[in-house]
């Protein structure tokens, strides 16, 4: 039990800060200045063009298959069940930590559930496999 909280909680980690590192540095490639301070990023996330929202979507898929997948990785059984379930808190983190406009945090549920599905049954299927 404390081997899938300790996976669950290490995904959500994981996920979390490869955004917070992701969205610094897409700050810094965007706004040209060598250090934002957290306070400085919701104006920023706020008014951005919408290259800065592909970009951010691409990591923000990075980071949740980096998350899902080592959660899955760490859990013996129900691997996909827990992927999910680091998806739906990142979900849940967006929605109420994240200042992003509204379409954004609709666009990302659907590829959230199906990264953090699909991630689980990868890392299923490479165990499997290399079991076998």
């Amino acid at each position: 039990m404390y081997k899938n909280l300790f996976a669950v909680l290490l995904g959500i980690f994981c996920s979390f800060v490869g955004l917070i590192f992701f969205i610094q540095w897409l700050n810094i490639l965007f706004i040209e200045t060598k250090r934002i301070p957290l306070m400085k990023i919701q104006k920023i996330l706020l008014y951005n063009t919408y290259k800065f929202y592909i970009i951010l979507l691409i990591f923000y898929i990075i980071s949740i298959i980096l998350g899902c997948s080592m959660t899955a990785y760490i859990v013996l059984h129900a691997k996909t069940a827990y992927s999910i379930l680091t998806g739906s808190i990142m979900i849940c983190i967006n929605f109420f930590l994240w200042i992003f406009p509204i379409w954004f945090k609709i666009i990302i549920i659907p590829i959230i559930f199906q990264l953090a599905y699909l991630s689980g049954e990868f890392i299923t299927f490479v165990t499997k496999t290399k079991l076998n």
